[in-house]
């Protein structure tokens, strides 16, 4: 018997606590509104003085005092401690309803009469309205007995006769009470359907923009397909969004990011046919399950099974007349019905994703063609210096392994990726320039007198006219051109001195020497390691930058530790 009461009371307190419960935040705005309307009640203490003067101005003072100082409460928990305040708002509404019995008793008490209820009822409806059908009929059930014990008291002071008249003037405030406040309530509900509508195409429209904002702001085809899964399940808060793209060649829409979907079960994702697209989503723009384990024989159905999937939401994404791939949402665990506003977002969302994944998707076809286009210059360097090795013996070998060297040594002083491209090909064509110079004197097996030290001292300044008219090779020219630049402004062909010399210059002066007196050529044996790291180390200063020869040196050291 106790538990059987004990759960009556529970769910009593469930019905008041629904009738009064305010869940959204911007409900609180409502409550700070409904204060304007409680200040209606100080038309009771104001007649109280009209008509009686001082002699009623102590009770007057109470029942003002008592209004004004509830209502600044109110206020500051509305300001400062929100959540606090809607949890009292059933105290709020008993505090008013307080507030008027204690009113309308001293306004009948005094004046004899009860035609001052009707100064309340607008009151009492403004303090319970917002709260919808069930919190007017509660505030209307209750005002009506307290009007009725009010009846009763006044009855027993001789103020009024309890008979039927009474009774029937209770009733009939009730009726207005009903009556006005349904026509309130409906205007209020009407009010909170616009604006809740426009609320949701503001927030759908900064959706929109910032996921517009994140996935333009990528350039990587992957990278966009992630960030439109993220900022897809973010503006629509759901657990689940899939983006696959459309392959014309296999005829069929493959999975290609997703967010929420395990790792393990996208990997076993089977394709979704074109025929089998066309029949399941050409008939509409926006398809709609509304309880995909309801259905049957549908692709990947034992997937969405074991993850309970319930609500899905497909659009296609063209790119013109062009499929490109489609957007799924998904809910999972609970069935959702997505309004109109929401599905116009997912439309909105994939039209963004196909724009972007077109842009992303010819970024990716240029950048495969730059990627072959440059393996394409690559190789005909290389066939150059290949050319150039088969008429110069002496430097058989020599070019690959100093471009490589290069490379190291620059890498290790932290010169950027991007420049190390630019230096390798530099390193490939230092001795490009020796292409115009005669055989007779290129190869000869003796000394050079000066006048072929003359034209030989000539090939950078030829690598350099040879090159410059080429727009991709422009900036390989420092290497060709520069060096055999020497860092006290001894060298050639400019006479450049200290960092006047271009860096990818001084970096490979070093390497170059490094490698020519480690190599066997045809006039002197290859010197002892030890003797040429000691010759690059006397040059420090004079031959080569000092910076450049510490950090090639100690590149070598490195080199030698790990062996």
């Amino acid at each position: 018997m106790i538990s059987t009461s004990t759960r009556i009371v529970d769910v009593a307190k469930g019905i008041v606590a629904s009738m009064f419960s305010l869940d959204l935040p911007r409900r609180l705005e409502f409550e700070r509104r409904r204060l304007w309307f409680r200040l209606s009640l100080l038309v009771g203490p104001a007649l109280l003085l009209a008509s009686y003067g001082q002699a009623v101005a102590g009770i007057a003072t109470l029942i003002t005092a008592g209004i004004l100082g509830s209502s600044a409460v109110i206020w500051l928990l509305c300001q400062h401690f929100p959540e606090l305040s809607l949890r009292m708002q059933l105290g709020f509404r008993l505090l008013d309803i307080g507030l008027i019995y204690l009113i309308l008793f001293n306004l009948h008490h005094f004046f004899g009469n009860t035609d001052y209820s009707f100064i309340y009822i607008l009151s009492i409806i403004a303090a319970t309205s917002t709260h919808g059908h069930k919190g007017m009929v509660l505030t209307a059930t209750v005002s009506t007995l307290i009007v009725l014990l009010e009846r009763v008291q006044l009855a027993q002071l001789g103020v009024v006769t309890l008979n039927v008249a009474e009774l029937t003037d209770v009733a009939f405030h009730a009726v207005v009470f009903f009556v006005v406040g349904s026509y309130l309530d409906l205007l209020i509900a009407q009010r909170n359907v616009a604006e809740n509508k426009v609320r949701k195409q503001s927030d759908y429209l900064r959706a929109l923009v910032r996921t517009a904002g994140q996935i333009n702001a990528k350039v990587e085809l992957q990278d966009v397909l992630n960030a439109v899964c993220e900022e897809t399940a973010h503006s629509l808060d759901v657990p689940m969004v899939t983006v696959s793209l459309y392959n014309p060649h296999r005829e069929e829409l493959r999975l290609a990011a997703y967010y929420g979907l395990p790792s393990d079960f996208a990997a076993k994702m089977q394709p979704m046919p074109k025929r089998v697209y066309d029949a399941y989503a050409r008939a509409t723009p926006v398809v709609v399950v509304p309880d995909v384990q309801a259905l049957e024989e549908l692709p990947n159905e034992s997937i969405y099974r074991q993850l309970d999937v319930r609500t899905t939401v497909g659009t296609s994404m063209y790119r013109g007349e062009t499929l490109v791939g489609r957007l799924n949402i998904a809910t999972v665990g609970d069935v959702r019905d997505f309004d109109p506003e929401e599905l116009d977002l997912v439309k909105g969302l994939a039209g963004q994703a196909a724009l972007a994944i077109a842009r992303a998707s010819l970024f990716d076809a240029l950048k495969v063609s730059n990627a072959e286009l440059s393996e394409a210059y690559d190789t005909t360097l290389e066939g150059w210096v290949t050319a150039l090795e088969f008429r110069d013996h002496e430097t058989e070998g020599h070019t690959q392994r100093v471009a490589k060297m290069a490379v190291r040594s620059a890498r290790a002083m932290g010169v950027d990726e991007g420049a190390l491209i630019q230096l390798r090909r530099g390193a490939l064509l230092h001795d490009i320039g020796k292409m115009a110079v005669p055989d007779a004197i290129l190869n000869k097996p003796g000394p050079l007198t000066d006048e072929e030290w003359d034209v030989m001292r000539q090939h950078p300044v030829y690598a350099r006219d040879w090159l410059e008219p080429i727009a991709y090779l422009k900036d390989t020219l420092d290497i060709p051109h520069h060096h055999h630049e020497k860092w006290d402004g001894t060298g050639y062909p400019a006479g450049l001195k200290g960092e006047d010399i271009p860096l990818a210059a001084r970096i490979f002066a070093v390497v170059a020497v490094w490698d020519a007196l480690s190599s066997d050529r045809p006039y002197r044996k290859a010197w002892p390691q030890d003797k040429v790291l000691e010759h690059i180390h006397q040059q420090a200063g004079t031959h080569f930058d000092p910076a450049v020869v510490a950090a090639f040196l100690d590149l070598l050291k490195q080199d030698q530790a790990a062996a």
